[in-house]
């Protein structure tokens, strides 16, 4: 029987990822089930499409050329940037040459849930009534009415 005083495994883990700064961070394994194969190559195929559906828009070309090169210098990492995530959060991501703070914040989204929304609403994937309902003066209940 356990005292009072032994810690669980939870506790200790809890206590070992806030003395390491990682409180809030995702375990190893809620990242590595989310990004199948090698996380670089995968994050950079989607930075790509990202920058090529800029491109066919007309978006702001250093935008554009912002994400193919986070996208080429991923490709060349020789670091996982799951393993730069898991020990230095965001902060680490965006210390990778090339990539800011946008960018990290997208390489984040996809290693957290294994997909990046900004690219879904870009490819058109989105909810129809949600994409309806961002229209500014169209609420649910037009979307509703619409649909």
């Amino acid at each position: 029987m356990k005292s009072a005083l032994t810690p669980n495994k939870d506790s200790v883990n809890r206590v070992e990822a806030a003395a390491l700064g990682r409180k809030n961070r995702p375990g190893w394994s809620q990242i590595r089930r989310r990004v199948s194969g090698s996380p670089n190559i995968e994050i950079a195929g989607r930075l790509d499409e990202v920058a090529n559906i800029f491109a066919e828009q007309g978006a702001n070309r250093f935008r554009t050329q912002a994400y193919r090169n986070a996208a080429n210098v991923l490709r060349r990492l020789p670091r996982s940037v799951t393993d730069i995530f898991h020990e230095h959060g965001i902060e680490g991501l965006e210390k990778i040459p090339g990539v800011g703070a946008s960018i990290a914040r997208s390489i984040r989204d996809i290693l957290l849930h294994g997909r990046l929304a900004m690219l879904d609403r870009l490819r058109g994937e989105s909810d129809a009534i949600a994409v309806l309902a961002s229209v500014p003066g169209i609420g649910k209940t037009v979307c509703l009415a619409v649909s």
